[in-house]
């Protein structure tokens, strides 16, 4: 559908605008479920740890966290779940959503509208190889995270045996 909105610009600005609105909309569903029933099915399938951990996160982050799940490939509506059941304020809930969604989107968007077929096939060739991506990733953080821990405990072995 977009690859064939591609030539026309203002299309793609439209469908800019329903994806955006149409996914700020079904997360909002799911506010509203985890505002109604979120907290009963919690009480009743999931561990009284995982549940403060839910809360405080909701607490915590609010809209930031809101806004990071919008933008980022983490579940955005599971979060508007969180949200309802956790009584975040419904505007800061609506207006972190529309940002985020709309950075996302809007970004896909003004790239497909500037590079046209060469964006599209870049962002096909990312969503064909995304668990290759995560695994190199996953891979690069924990070389970082092993030799950030070799730095920091670099010469501490010798200061002890001094």
């Amino acid at each position: 559908m977009l690859y064939d909105a591609m030539s026309n610009k203002p299309l793609v600005l439209w469908y800019f605008l329903i994806v955006t609105l149409s996914s700020v909309a079904g997360s909002y569903v799911g506010y509203l479920i985890g505002q109604r029933w979120g907290r009963q099915l919690l009480d009743k399938f999931a561990k009284p740890k995982h549940v403060r951990k839910l809360e405080a996160l909701t607490s915590k982050y609010g809209r930031a966290g809101i806004f990071i799940a919008a933008v980022s490939p983490i579940p955005y509506k599971v979060f508007g779940w969180v949200a309802g059941m956790g009584e975040m304020d419904k505007r800061s809930f609506i207006v972190a959503g529309l940002f985020g969604r709309g950075l996302r989107f809007g970004l896909e968007a003004l790239l497909i509208g500037i590079y046209g077929k060469r964006a599209l096939d870049a962002m096909n060739t990312f969503l064909d190889n995304e668990i290759l991506i995560a695994v190199v990733m996953i891979a690069f953080i924990a070389v970082v995270y092993a030799a950030w821990q070799w730095w920091s405990n670099l010469g501490e072995s010798q200061q002890q045996e001094g």
